[in-house]
């Protein structure tokens, strides 16, 4: 059961949040032995990156079960609460297993697996058939995070630990199991993750289900429509979270070294929340404990947070940094240096995020969690703009780019949720000033709210389209404005169509002009990478390798020259097997030129490119001659032998791109193919080379554009190289796209202009037919307004068939009804008149009844019957106060004189068992109150409290100001009210006995008078019996209400 007691010890906390952060660690653990087996796999890369694009999706398919634990240990506090959550976990269940099914089994899930995780498509089948298997994890995750939710909230937190070491365990007996068969694929992932699911599941779902036996039912009820908004923001939120590292990912893709920040950050991210996982359960601390002692929570908060910091400086400030990314994580020097530095702007993340989650827990506390969104939202707002700034202000910062987004980001998420854990607060103070409780945690919410609610209610009227259209006065204006509305609908309609097509259509064109263009680069990005790799072949040669020595090392002529002609004969051999390659040149280390095959005439830059090479260290470089359309392949030559890399010369290709583009690509005839790079067009079979600056401009906006060449529009197309510094460009002439729009937009005028005009004249004879008969009954209403009922009732119209036809015939129904009335008034004014007549000789009754009980009061004076003359005093005064008193409102003196004159009589019957006290602040009894007020309710505290026991009974009225109102509390030391029948009272349910005035009837009448500023509340007092509290507004003197 779960623990409750008055004092809060850090031990407490230690034990509840430990195990917590230790079973989320070792979660992390559960992946490090998947990925760790699907390593050990024949194809290990192909496998592992199968299962992690089916557990990427699974990721976004789990996030619903995931926070099962958390609404369950928020709201979830015996069995009986326990039910209706598990019911709405069925619901949920069923909606992700039909979407799973879908992903798996439909071409949609096809769909995105590719387009949106970038998965070749020999790999969809076995990711299709490995998600399959992840997805009934769903249903073991989410049973499990409902009975962890119990587990936490009766603060059982050490189970979760043990349950995740078995599952640890169970997994890497698994994995052990399918390393020894040898039968390793991510199927074999997805299983051993299925298996450790559900024996955590099962440890979970044994252990919640003895807490829920063990827990007496509370007495509250949890209902749906109490789940869904505490459960679906939650989602909600967490879909964000998921989000948020895909988008620093495409920010990314814009920096100067794509995979280096990609990299650096994706490894950093990792070790950031492996550091946070321990830490991310700071909300349950808030959930759990800050009612019981809320400075200890701070405290505890406090220490927590810096936890994470000291532990993140240590491994980014200190040696142990460079031996945990190399030896733990394995990275290499080139990327560990960078992922350090990214490590370092992560601080401020790992510092606020504990924060974050705190302040969280105080809004799921208060059961607001759609605010969560907000702080959320306005996280990943502030990553996106600040990530747009970066990347494009200071593009060399690579990864850190996203880590300074990261943690500015979670810190615009803390402020937002800071204010509006704040702002709550806020209005549960003004709210609690404006309540009063039912001694049941029920809470009266007073006007403040109300009036609130109100205003906005009423402003949000004004944007209503009924009150918009109702500011026509006439009807035959509303016809026209509701058809105008109409049109303007389906014109929207229309022009949305419309666009959606040309969007479409546009869309076709480039797709099918990217997708030539896609391929066509491909295959020259082949060609041009079986140059290089050619080139490269030939430098390594060994035979070359010797000619090279040779030349740099002997300085005989005639062996020079020997030497020379063997080389050009080799280069010879090499040309005739590369159709592409025009001629080849070597620079030995003297400085010497050895040329094979045809050079063309063209001015190579010595100086330059070899300046080129050095600076790319030896590595292939490409220039381009475009008037030529000769691309040239420079290179180092450097000695392979013992990998010495002496330097031993140049070797220069030229390769005649024309022959390469014409034999590989095929070109339609309305299609044109150009490829650029930054000196100028290299090929164009179409545009002169005046057209370059036309397309560098392109290539600098989007993948595609309408441009003007020349005096023509064409539609282009472009993408880079994936390997070398070229622009490939696919063009068509617009005037075919073009075309085809226009027939469109001449389509669509037409249509609108012939709606437009049969509107108009519907609408003008609709308005005709339907005003005219209501401006008929609205002359003859005119006519009654006049006092001329007769002469309009005697006419009978043909009515219509529709709701103005009723209108009429009702009218005239309407008209006999007010004839029969009025002979009928005349009637009963008659009888009025007599009865006041009645009334009048009444009023001698009570003047005998007061004379009465006077004589009766001095007789019993008279013969020193002392109780008897009281009694019959007290019955006469209080007599003539109740009657005597016409007005419905009269002074607080007033009406304590007739509770005096009525605990009189009544000592008179209980003697001393009766212990009447009043306690009355000055100055209140000059304050009016409904006459009647306070006597009946002290009546029913005698009926119900005194004479309920044996013993003798208190009854204590007590008057005090309160703010601007005045209370007024009837307390009594009787047995008490059930509860039960306290809602039974304030419901109108019991009714008083007899003639008398009961409490329900008294609070309506208080709410008629003065509607939610005044009530009366009955509650049961700590020290026992029933205390009646009365709240009236203040006002002073006998008021007309």
């Amino acid at each position: 059961m779960r623990k409750e007691c008055s004092s809060l010890t850090y031990k407490t906390l230690a034990a509840f949040f430990i195990p917590l952060g230790i079973s989320s660690s070792l979660t992390s653990l559960t992946h490090i032995i998947i990925n760790g087996t699907l390593s050990r796999a024949d194809n290990a890369a192909f496998m592992v990156a199968c299962y992690a694009v089916a557990f990427s999706m699974f990721g976004i398919v789990e996030k619903p079960m995931i926070v099962f634990r958390q609404t369950s240990s928020a709201l979830v506090r015996d069995k009986k609460m326990f039910r209706p959550l598990f019911i709405v976990f069925l619901y949920v269940t069923a909606v992700m297993m039909t979407i799973s099914m879908i992903i798996s089994f439909t071409p949609l899930g096809t769909w995105m697996f590719i387009q949106l995780f970038n998965a070749d498509e020999n790999m969809v089948h076995t990711i299709s058939l490995t998600f399959f298997v992840i997805t009934f994890v769903i249903i073991f995750s989410g049973i499990r995070g409902i009975y962890q939710g119990v587990i936490i909230r009766h603060l059982q937190t050490k189970w979760l630990t043990i349950g995740v070491i078995v599952r640890v365990a169970a997994m890497f007996l698994m994995a052990w199991w399918f390393t020894a068969s040898g039968s390793i694929t991510s199927m074999a992932g997805a299983v051993i993750f299925l298996t450790g699911m559900c024996i955590e599941c099962a440890f979970s779902v044994w252990k919640g289900h003895v807490i829920l036996k063990k827990t007496p039912e509370s007495g509250w009820s949890l209902y749906k429509k109490e789940i869904m908004p505490f459960y679906l923001p939650m989602v909600v939120y967490f879909l964000f979270q998921t989000m948020l590292q895909p988008l620093v990912y495409i920010f990314l893709a814009q920096s100067r070294d794509m995979e280096l920040s990609i990299a650096s950050f994706a490894l950093a991210f990792t070790i950031s929340q492996f550091l946070l996982s321990f830490f991310m359960y700071t909300h349950q601390i808030v959930l759990q404990f800050y009612q019981r002692d809320h400075s200890k929570v701070w405290t505890f908060t406090i220490v927590l947070s810096v936890i994470p910091v000291l532990l993140l400086l240590a491994v980014t400030l200190t040696p142990a940094g460079g031996w945990f990314m190399n030896v733990v994580m394995g990275a290499e020097p080139g990327l560990a240096g960078p992922t350090l530095i990214v490590l370092q702007f992560f601080i401020v993340k790992v510092l606020v995020f504990p924060w974050v989650d705190f302040f969280n827990g105080f809004i799921m506390l208060e059961r607001r969690t759609p605010r969560m969104m907000v702080s959320q939202t306005v996280n990943i707002v502030v990553v996106c703009l600040v990530l747009l700034f970066l990347v494009n202000a200071f593009p060399e910062w690579n990864g850190a780019n996203g880590a300074i987004a990261a943690s500015i980001g979670e810190m615009a998420g803390l402020i937002t949720v800071i204010c509006l854990v704040y702002t709550q607060k806020s209005s549960s103070r003004t709210m609690s000033g404006s309540m009063s409780s039912d001694g049941r945690g029920s809470i009266r919410i007073g006007t403040g709210r109300r009036h609130r609610f109100h205003r906005l209610k009423t402003w949000l009227k004004l944007f209503h389209p009924t009150t918009i259209f109702n500011q026509f006065t006439k009807i035959r204006n509303k016809l026209f404005s509701l058809t105008f509305l109409l049109m303007a609908v389906f014109g929207v309609i229309g022009l949305s169509i419309f666009y959606l097509l040309s969007e479409i259509y546009e869309n076709k064109i480039y797709e099918e002009a990217a997708s030539n263009l896609h391929l066509a680069s491909n295959v020259l990005d082949n060609e041009l990478k079986n140059m290089e790799d050619y080139t490269f072949q030939i430098v390594t040669n060994p035979t070359i390798q010797l000619h090279m020595e040779q030349l740099n090392a002997d300085n005989n002529d005639y062996n020079a020259y020997r030497i020379r002609m063997e080389l050009i004969n080799r280069l010879n051999l090499y040309l005739n097997q590369e159709s592409y390659i025009s001629s080849m040149l070597v620079v030995d280390g003297n400085g010497n030129i050895i040329n094979a095959g045809f050079s063309p005439d063209i001015n190579l830059n010595m100086e330059e490119l070899i300046s080129r090479i050095e600076e790319e260290g030896g590595g292939n470089v490409w220039k381009g001659f475009p008037e030529e359309e000769v691309l040239v392949s420079a290179r180092e030559i450097r000695k392979k032998e013992n990998l010495s890399l002496d330097h031993l010369g140049y070797m220069i290709t030229m390769i005649d791109l024309e022959a390469m583009i014409n034999r590989t690509l095929n070109i339609t005839s309305d299609k044109s193919f150009v490829i650029t790079n930054e000196s100028g067009i290299l090929h164009s079979d179409t545009f002169e080379s005046d057209t370059i600056d036309t397309f560098l401009g392109i290539s600098g906006t989007r993948n595609y554009a309408v441009t003007d060449v020349g005096n023509e529009e064409f539609f282009v197309t472009h993408e880079p190289s994936r390997y070398y510094d070229l622009t490939y460009y696919n063009t068509l002439p617009f005037e075919d796209v073009d075309s085809q729009k226009s027939l469109i937009y001449q389509l669509m005028a037409g249509y609108t202009v012939l709606v437009a005009a049969i509107t108009l004249f519907i609408s003008r004879q609709s308005a005709k037919a339907i005003s005219r008969p209501i401006e008929e009954l609205t002359r003859r209403m005119k006519k009654v307004q006049q006092g001329n009922f007769d002469q309009v009732e005697n006419r009978e119209p043909a009515y219509l068939r529709d709701e103005i036809g009723d209108l009429q015939r009702n009218f005239h129904i309407m008209l006999n009804k007010i004839n029969d009335l009025i002979k009928e008034n005349y009637t009963k004014q008659l009888v009025i008149k007599e009865t006041e007549y009645k009334a009048l000789q009444s009023q001698i009754n009570p003047h005998f009844l007061y004379n009465t009980l006077d004589s009766i009061h001095w007789m019993a004076k008279m013969r020193q019957k002392t109780q008897i003359s009281q009694m019959a005093e007290a019955l006469g005064n209080m007599m003539r106060n109740i009657i005597s008193k016409k007005k419905p409102m009269i002074q607080v003196s007033e009406e304590l004189e007739i509770v005096e004159n009525y605990i009189t009589i009544q000592k008179f019957r209980y003697g001393e068992r009766l212990q009447f006290s009043l306690d009355q602040e000055p100055g209140t009894g000059e304050l009016s109150i409904p006459k009647l007020t306070i006597q009946p309710i002290v009546e029913n505290a005698i009926q119900h409290a005194l004479e309920e026991m044996m013993d003798p009974c208190s009854i204590r009225v007590a008057i005090a100001r309160k703010q601007e109102a005045l209370a007024v509390m009837v307390r009594d030391s009787g047995p008490g009210i059930d509860e039960k029948k306290i809602r039974q009272i304030h419901d109108g349910v019991v009714k008083p006995k007899g003639s008398g005035i009961g409490l329900y009837n008294i609070n309506e009448r208080i709410h008629l008078m003065f509607g939610e500023d005044g009530g009366v509340t009955i509650e049961n007092a700590e020290e026992g019996g029933t205390v009646v509290t009365i709240t009236l507004p203040y006002i002073r003197g006998e008021q007309d209400v």
